[in-house]
């Protein structure tokens, strides 16, 4: 079932990666027909050299950094009529695999990923919390969000993003504004091929827009709730210059998106303030 399935995973050499492929190659006679694992030049005697027994993983060496970049590389290598893109410290398993795998099968034009769950606490990573209060309403109706659950897998007016919390989905599969980048299953003819990215820096925001450049393409974008996808909880950025980072990929989205001028600011002055309160925690 998964020889006509590629794996792209762009990596910095992360300690993971052996893990994550190791898992995706559990059953020696059911795995993918190729693993292209995608790594800049620099990086590359960073990856742990047992990577190489497996017979079906492949190593692309790049000359140019970038996350976006390397993935994109990995792409224009695939032979199979299907890919999964994923990050070096997403782990998911070869049944989970072939649940996306066999939705896709069955339709066109759609790319589909898992819920992303915390390793750590084992928890969906965006976790909805059901209220009702004036604040929390406040701030869905200041961003631009829908209200309550029907905010998830949506991006908010303002360019914002919330993910998808299972245990509030009645369906299989929830259609959404975005998918996370670190687990999607694609139709290789589906792929979309360019370096959207400008920066060389960690990829902020990168999946907001690859999800806005594949329903650009008339794809749709679905999340299997019945999935799921292992991986480290996102930390918003501790550091002046990556903070200044994640607010030139953001920027750059609500461009390409066309936000509003005024949902942009308001946006930008809630991030500088979490920023600011954060970094007084972490000073403390």
């Amino acid at each position: 079932m998964l020889k006509d399935l590629t794996v792209v995973i762009p990596t910095v050499g992360e300690k993971d990666l052996f893990n994550v492929v190791r898992k995706i190659n559990f059953y020696a006679n059911d795995r993918p027909k190729m693993i292209i694992i995608v790594v800049y030049y620099l990086n590359f005697n960073k990856i742990n050299n047992k990577i190489k027994e497996f017979k079906n993983v492949k190593i692309l060496i790049t000359k140019k950094k970038g996350q976006v970049f390397q993935r994109n590389e990995g792409f224009k290598k695939v032979t199979t009529k299907y890919t999964l893109q994923l990050d070096a410290d997403c782990s998911i398993s070869i049944k989970d695999i072939k649940k996306l795998l066999f939705i896709l099968k069955k339709n066109s034009k759609i790319s589909i990923a898992p819920v992303l769950y915390d390793k750590a606490t084992r928890l969906p990573i965006h976790l909805l919390e059901k209220k009702n209060d004036i604040i929390t309403l406040l701030k869905d109706l200041i961003f631009g969000f829908p209200i309550g659950v029907k905010k998830m897998g949506k991006i908010s007016k303002s360019g914002s993003n919330f993910g998808v919390d299972p245990r509030y989905v009645t369906k299989e599969q929830l259609e959404c504004d975005w998918l996370a980048g670190g687990c999607v299953m694609h139709l290789t003819n589906d792929l979309y091929k360019k370096n959207y990215f400008p920066f060389n820096h960690k990829a902020y925001c990168e999946d907001l827009i690859h999800s806005y450049y594949l329903k650009k393409k008339g794809i749709k974008l679905l999340v299997d709730v019945r999935t799921k996808c292992f991986t480290t909880f996102p930390i918003f950025p501790k550091s002046t210059i990556e903070f200044q980072r994640f607010l030139n990929s953001y920027i750059y989205f609500s461009n390409i998106k066309k936000i509003n001028f005024l949902r942009k600011i308001i946006l930008l002055l809630s991030y500088k303030a979490r920023f600011f309160f954060k970094k007084i925690t972490y000073n403390l």
